[in-house]
């Protein structure tokens, strides 16, 4: 399985593909690292969906408090972004920007309802789904909540540093920002489904 999403990966990344078929990919990745994969790995340890990975139904009140903070956290998020260039911290260079600028125009002939499944709901929900849903359980059972909700933001930081093809260390503390209060929900509601969805807004308002 590492083998054949590292492969996938290099495909996503490919400039020979269209764009809709690159976002395909990408979100099959995204779905067999952190869904397809944990998923096989707690049905073969019998791990309970609801106590082993957070999957117990939230209430309303958390799920409409989730989505305002995912409304809200992008503006303290970008914040942070900008702290790390005023400090020095930073990887783009101009010919990337210009990459990622064409990148841009490109999305906008793709399907904005494509856009938001590949890019903010398949993301949202499968990285929660490991992050938030069965290591924080597995974290949980070992050491203190506050110990587990900073540790899993560190390594979810860390993540969005190494993703892609290149290092981005600008994006550690935005990301790990984020996952300190998604840790903090998922402690509170005791339930992954509303940081799935915070995650799902925030993504998609920035987007």
């Amino acid at each position: 399985p590492r083998s054949l999403a590292a492969w996938a990966a290099t495909l996503a990344q490919s400039r020979e593909i269209s764009l809709d078929s690159r976002l395909f990919v990408g979100a099959i990745v995204t779905m067999l690292v952190f869904c397809g994969i944990p998923w096989a790995i707690a049905l073969v340890n019998r791990v309970r969906t609801k106590s082993g990975i957070g999957l117990g139904r939230p209430q309303a009140v958390s799920l409409a408090a989730a989505a305002v903070l995912g409304l809200v956290l992008w503006p303290p998020a970008y914040e942070l972004f900008l702290f790390n260039e005023r400090i020095g911290i930073t990887t783009l260079r101009l010919d990337q920007l210009a990459e990622v600028k064409a990148l841009v125009e490109q999305l906008g002939h793709v399907s904005p309802a494509w856009i938001l499944v590949a890019l903010a709901i398949v993301p949202g929900v499968c990285e929660e789904f490991f992050f938030r849903g069965l290591l924080f359980t597995s974290l949980r059972t070992v050491t203190k909540p506050w110990r587990t909700i900073v540790a899993t933001a560190v390594l979810f930081g860390l993540f969005h540093v190494v993703a892609g093809t290149m290092l981005a260390p600008e994006r550690f503390l935005p990301s790990a920002f984020l996952g300190l209060v998604l840790g903090w929900v998922r402690q509170r509601t005791g339930s992954v489904l509303p940081c799935m969805l915070l995650h799902v807004v925030h993504n998609g308002l920035v987007l």
